[in-house]
């Protein structure tokens, strides 16, 4: 009777182990320390399945320990991911239940992530509201940038609801609509200046004579001095370069003249009435007959007061 007994435990012991409850571990080592009249072989089995066990229990319950300390010095380190990372887990290892202390730890974890989403929305709310005040017809680089940022603080928070995400969907259509006109270049440095010979075309480089060497017009440069004289260059020498290239610049200066274009933002739409600089009373882009008034302003090249 005894012997079956002690199979049984063991058999709980094997159970507990499985599903990683250190409660029946426990439970039953306690029943293993009270049994008896066990034959000599399975009690030495049973012993050393107790002594297992206990092991075991002492590990995960050093290791369980070490996961809330963890979890408490993320929230007090506010190190947002890792708590977030540190509730799943806790979750997980603490299915069968928790310590009134451990359950305020998940508390103070919990309200702390909520705090911490609360204060996205907020910022959210708030670049909602300031890029609310962008003139339609400013800067579009301007507004892709707070667009941008609007857009990366709102995956930061996950789910903003329905009615942010229908402002968010206004900005990323209207954004579709606006002219984008090509950045000033940025200054290069003098390591990082383009050659000469590679700011006019090929068919231009000898467009004019060089002062350098003589050559004509038509015909390429040639070395002017040293033990190559004579030989043809590569490219053309720098002083026949400039003259070509301040040639051509003064030839797009003299024929071109500046084009007066219109965009939709910078007429009054006839439909909903917005003024110039103000969106227009839809979910995102302009109405067609704004963009048509300004095709046709364009069109007949009105200058702009």
């Amino acid at each position: 009777m005894q012997d079956v007994q002690a199979r049984e435990l063991m058999r709980r012991l094997l159970y507990a182990r499985r599903t990683e409850s250190t409660d029946l571990a426990e439970e039953v080592c306690r029943e293993v320390g009270k049994l008896s009249g066990v034959s000599p072989q399975l009690q030495r089995q049973l012993d050393a399945a107790r002594r297992n066990a206990l092991a075991w229990v002492e590990k995960e319950t050093e290791a369980r320990r070490e996961l809330f300390a963890r979890m408490n010095q993320a929230v007090a380190d506010q190190r947002t991911r890792s708590v977030k990372r540190l509730l799943t887990e806790i979750k997980t290892a603490t299915r069968g239940g928790r310590t009134e202390e451990e359950e305020r730890t998940v508390r103070e974890a919990a309200a702390y992530l909520a705090a911490v989403e609360s204060a996205k929305l907020a910022r959210l709310d708030t670049l909602l509201e300031d890029i609310s005040r962008f003139p339609a017809n400013d800067d579009p680089w301007h507004l892709k940038s707070k667009v941008k940022q609007l857009f990366q603080v709102a995956t930061e928070v996950g789910k903003i609801g329905e009615h942010r995400q229908a402002q968010l969907n206004v900005w990323s259509t209207r954004l579709r609509y606006l002219p984008f006109p090509p950045r000033s270049a940025t200054p290069l440095r003098p390591q990082e200046r383009v050659p000469l010979h590679q700011q006019v075309g090929r068919a231009y480089w000898t467009m004019r004579s060089c002062p350098q060497c003589g050559a004509d017009r038509g015909q390429q440069c040639v070395v002017d001095g040293g033990p190559h004289a004579g030989r043809v260059r590569q490219i053309p020498h720098s002083d026949r370069l400039r003259t070509v290239i301040d040639e051509l610049q003064g030839q797009q200066k003299e024929h071109g003249a500046v084009r007066t274009v219109w965009w939709a933002y910078d007429v009054t739409c006839p439909d909903c009435g917005q003024e110039a600089g103000a969106w227009c009373l839809t979910p995102g882009e302009p109405h067609s007959a704004r963009s048509k008034e300004a095709r046709k302003l364009t069109e007949q090249q009105v200058p702009r007061l």
